[in-house]
This record gives C-alpha cells, sequence and structure tokens, in this order.
C-alpha cells in the first residue's frame, strides 16, 4: 500500500516538473474534479427521468464524450431549466392557495346568510293587549302587593319570499 501511494506521488511530482509548476497541477486537478462531479450530478439526474436502461447508457456515453465546456453549457442550461420549473411551481402553489383562500371565504360568507335566510323560527305573535299579574301576601296577612303586567302589541306589514318564484308579497 505504501509502495503504491509513493509511486503515485512520484508521478505526481514528475508530472508537476514536466508542466513547469506545482500550482498549476493543484487548478488542473480542481477543475477535472470538478467536471468529474458535474457528469455524475448529469447522469443521476438524466438517468432518473429514464426508464429503459438502454437509453441510460447511450446519455452516459454521451455525457462521458462531452468535453469540459460542453458540460459546463449543458449544467447551466439544465439549472436555468429547474430554476424555471421551481419558480412556476412556487406560482402554483400560490395559486392554489389563494384559490382555497376565496372558497374558504365564499363558503364562510353564504353559511352565515343562509343561517339568517334559511332558519325560521316559527312562534306565535300576540296581537292586541294583555296583562299579567302576580301577587305577594306578607306573613301576617296584613298586606298583599299586586304586580301587574300590561303588554300591547301590535303586528306591523309582514313581507314574504317565495325562494322557488321570487315573488314578493306583502301581508297587512
Amino acid at each position: 500500500m505504501r509502495k503504491k501511494w509513493a509511486v503515485m506521488m512520484m508521478a505526481a511530482i514528475l508530472v508537476a516538473v514536466v508542466s513547469g509548476s506545482e500550482v498549476s497541477l493543484r487548478a488542473a486537478t480542481k477543475a477535472e474534479r470538478l467536471t468529474a462531479k458535474k457528469r455524475s450530478w448529469l447522469k443521476k439526474g438524466f438517468a432518473a427521468q429514464m426508464n429503459n436502461r438502454q437509453q441510460i447508457r447511450a446519455m452516459k456515453k454521451r455525457i462521458k464524450d462531452m468535453s469540459p465546456e460542453e458540460i459546463d453549457r449543458l449544467v447551466e442550461q439544465v439549472q436555468t431549466h429547474l430554476a424555471q420549473v421551481r419558480q412556476q411551481q412556487y406560482r402554483q402553489a400560490v395559486d392554489y392557495r389563494n384559490y382555497l383562500r376565496r372558497q374558504q371565504q365564499a363558503y364562510m360568507y353564504n353559511t352565515r346568510r343562509r343561517n339568517v335566510g334559511f332558519a325560521p323560527i316559527i312562534t306565535w305573535l300576540p296581537k292586541g293587549v294583555s296583562m299579567s299579574a302576580g301577587a305577594v301576601v306578607s306573613p301576617d296577612r296584613r298586606y298583599v302587593r299586586v304586580n301587574a303586567q300590561p303588554f300591547f302589541s301590535t303586528i306591523g306589514s309582514v313581507h314574504t319570499f317565495n325562494m322557488k318564484t321570487g315573488h314578493y308579497k306583502r301581508i297587512r
């Protein structure tokens, strides 16, 4: 293991001496590593969209044969496309949220109004004069307190509305 590592280091130093500087070797390897990562990212992304193994192999071979400049352009195009897709998904989510909000407001508005219009209270309405009275007698039976409550009522005009026909009628 140590011999392999030593041989690799010697080869790297030899390449660095031949190329002229150690810095250019590091830059070249960084660029190569970055391009390799981009290739791998592209292969995984495209393979996830495909079902046919032949298509996947052909796509991976095409990406492998591309130059670093072509890889950079392709990555840029894919990232632009993904940004557009994300933006469109965000707009759709906002539109759907607004749609749900409008539906909820319409439901709340209709249920509030419906409770008043469709919940009739049927009761007897007295018309004319009536009186109620109550009495309290003291314990020694010398005093009597009378509580009299007269009630005078009239019924004004009543409006009826037929929901099916829309006919409006006033009863006096």
